[in-house]
Formats: C-alpha cells, sequence, structure tokens
C-alpha cells in the first residue's frame, strides 16, 4: 500500500480507534467493521487500508446513502457566535463571497443532495450552477435549484459547460480513494483565475473522523497543504476559523500561500486519546444515568463506544427534536428537565468548554446540569 498524497510506500498502522471495534458512516449510523487506521512516515498522512469486503460494504452504503437524514436531508446547521443557525455551506460561502467575482460559472463536484448548490443560488443569484455526482438518485432535486443548469456524472473527462470560476469540493475528498488524480483533473476545468472551494474533516480539531468507515483519507493541516502544493495548489482564504472541526478554504493556481507547520502532532496521540477517551466516559459514567450532547459524527462514535445507553441525546437542531436513535428520543436544550442526569459532551475538551458555556448563556434548563468533558489530549 502507497501513501494517497505523497505515494510513498512503508505506512505504519496505527491500530483502531477506541475499545470496541466498531465504526461509524458518514450519514451517520453506527457500523460493526473496525477502523483500521494507517500513517505515512514521508508525509504524516492518516488514511485507511480497506479490505476488500470493507470496500463493498462502503459501496452499499453508497448506494443507499441518507445524508442527514435526522434532519430531513436538511444540510448541518452551525451556531456562529452573534448570528442566527445557518447551513454550513451557506456560512462558508458567505464567508469568502467578498474574494468571487458577481457573475461566474459554478461547479458542485459531489453534489449530493445539493446543499452546496442551495446556499450558493441564496448568495450568488447571478451565477450559473452546474451539480455533479456519481449516483443520479438526486439529479431530479438539484435540476429544481434556482440558477442549477445541468446535471453532470459519468468520468471527469466527460465534464462539460465548463471551464468553471468556483468549483464546490464539500466534504468530498475525504472519501477519494486518489484524491491527488480527481484535484488534478478537476484543475483543468477551472478558468486562469478559477478558485475551488474545500472543505474537509480536521483530524486535529475532530479525532473523531478517525472511526468515519468510509472516510478514506484523514486530513490535519500539514497534510493537506502538502496535498495542495503536489497538485498545483495555494490558499487564498483560510476558512480554519469558520468551524470548530474542519478544514475549509479556498485555494487558486497561485502556489506562493502556504502553512506549513513544523511542530506536526504525532499521528498515534488522536487514536491513544480516543481510546483513552472512551474508558474515561465509561468510567465516569459507570450506573449513572447519562445524555449524550449532539447527534453528530462524534456522538454516534461516542454512543457506539458506551457501555451501557444514553436516557437521551440533545440537539439544538430544531429539525432534529423529537427523531429518535435506536429507540432514543432526540431532545432540545430548552425542553430539559432531569439536571440530575450527566450530559456527557463528545468533542476535544477546549470544543467542549465552549460549547457548554454557550448552551448554559442561552438555555436556563441547562445551567444546573453536570456536564462530562473528555479529557485533555497531550499537546493540545
Amino acid at each position: 500500500m502507497n501513501c494517497l498524497i505523497c505515494n510513498a510506500k512503508g505506512l505504519i498502522q496505527l491500530g483502531l480507534p477506541g475499545i470496541y471495534p466498531k465504526s461509524i458512516t458518514s450519514e451517520p449510523r453506527i457500523c460493526n467493521y473496525p477502523s483500521d487506521l494507517w500513517y505515512c512516515q514521508s508525509c504524516g498522512h492518516i488514511q485507511k487500508n480497506h479490505t476488500q469486503e470493507i470496500v463493498s460494504y462502503i459501496n452499499k452504503v453508497y448506494s443507499e446513502y441518507l445524508a442527514h437524514y435526522l434532519s430531513d436531508g436538511g444540510e448541518q446547521l452551525v451556531f456562529p457566535a452573534g448570528l442566527p443557525p445557518r447551513p454550513r455551506t451557506y456560512h462558508a460561502l458567505q464567508s469568502c463571497a467578498s474574494y468571487l467575482p458577481k457573475k461566474g460559472k459554478l461547479l458542485d463536484f459531489g453534489c449530493g443532495t445539493g446543499a452546496a448548490l442551495i446556499s450558493a443560488s441564496l448568495l450568488l443569484p447571478q451565477w450559473t450552477m452546474y451539480g455533479y455526482d456519481l449516483s443520479p438518485l438526486f439529479k431530479d432535486d438539484i435540476l429544481k435549484i434556482p440558477q442549477v443548469k445541468g446535471f453532470l456524472s459519468g468520468s471527469l473527462s466527460d465534464i462539460q459547460n465548463g471551464p468553471f470560476d468556483l468549483i464546490i469540493l464539500w466534504q468530498v475528498l475525504e472519501h477519494l480513494a486518489d484524491p491527488v488524480y480527481y484535484l488534478s483533473e478537476l484543475k483543468k476545468h477551472l478558468t486562469e483565475t478559477g478558485m475551488i472551494l474545500i472543505s474537509v474533516p480536521d483530524t486535529e480539531r475532530n479525532p473523531f473522523d478517525l472511526a468515519v468507515i468510509d472516510h478514506c483519507s484523514h486530513f490535519s493541516l500539514n497534510s493537506l497543504d502538502m496535498f495542495l502544493q503536489q497538485t498545483g495548489f495555494g490558499i487564498k482564504v483560510d476558512g480554519r476559523n469558520w468551524f470548530h472541526n474542519l478544514l475549509t478554504c479556498l485555494i487558486t493556481h497561485d502556489t506562493s500561500h502556504h502553512i506549513n507547520r513544523n511542530d506536526v502532532p504525532s499521528p498515534e496521540r488522536y487514536v491513544i486519546w480516543l481510546k483513552e477517551t472512551a474508558k474515561f466516559f465509561n468510567k465516569t459514567i459507570d450506573n449513572n444515568r447519562y445524555a449524550i450532547f449532539g447527534t453528530g459524527m462524534s456522538s454516534f462514535w461516542l454512543y457506539s463506544q458506551m457501555n451501557s445507553k444514553p436516557e437521551f441525546f440533545l440537539d439544538e437542531d430544531e429539525r432534529r427534536i423529537h427523531k429518535e436513535i435506536d429507540g432514543i428520543k432526540i431532545i432540545h436544550p430548552q425542553d430539559l428537565i432531569d439536571n440530575s442526569i450527566l450530559i456527557v459532551i463528545p468533542f476535544l475538551r477546549s470544543t467542549g468548554l465552549e460549547i457548554v458555556n454557550k448552551i448554559r448563556n442561552n438555555y436556563l434548563p441547562c445551567r444546573r446540569s453536570s456536564f462530562v468533558f473528555a479529557p485533555e489530549m497531550i499537546d493540545e
């Protein structure tokens, strides 16, 4: 097996994240296959070495894929300080809109249900837009989005209607077994001044992503930057501060700007931390009643690692309230009644402290609750 980014040989096995050999899908759902992790000694990139059995399983997942099913297909919301809740793609596109021309042509590569295209149609009303996806499952829905003029599929060489002023790769690169090939090919479909909006999970701020079975790559700031250099791109807008768990950036043909770091964290520390976190939460909860905050990937992973079931899940997204996960209800923080139930926060400790401070300020019923935070990560 060669590295997915630098093609070097000699990958080192990291082992399995957690205490139980379970993983999650990116929908998210719990998966009974383990997440087998490796890293490259040359570039430090963390990746998976999928067996054919797991590849077949992932292909089946994709054939029946229901992204954001807990919110009826609606994109995950973010809650920026001082701003109303909004979809993640809307927040990213609004944050980089000043760098984009008033008119242009956009391709959403890996458009899925059309979340990014919906956001783009609201923020870029004079643009012409196209969606591309391997599956035509949501083609009719895509074509109903304002400004969308076509749906593309098939080989990259068959992509028409370009060149494009903006290509969106939203939560796509981590799924690809050959990300260098795909980005290099998409580069051919950009105008000279064209840009690509990339967003991938940030391994350093979201180690839980290591447990997502259908993610082939797990990017750090350094490995993403090396990947961009290798494909002839530079970072024009660094959007790491837009989201607490994503690496988001606007990239261009200009290769002069990069964000290399000297203090590259050891890949082993993430796997160690995930194991210790699962042990810590189980030991702290013991026989106590508890709830899990959030219904994203980290919450699903933690649920798969616990020795007992939570009383409920707690989530701020109104669309998810009253839904169930394995028969366990999702409730809103405003509706919390029993303050004796421990609330587990499945995030890095620093992120968890910020979240709890916000919900205590926003929701009176949470002010007397006891929260359980993850242990500190070494060098966090």
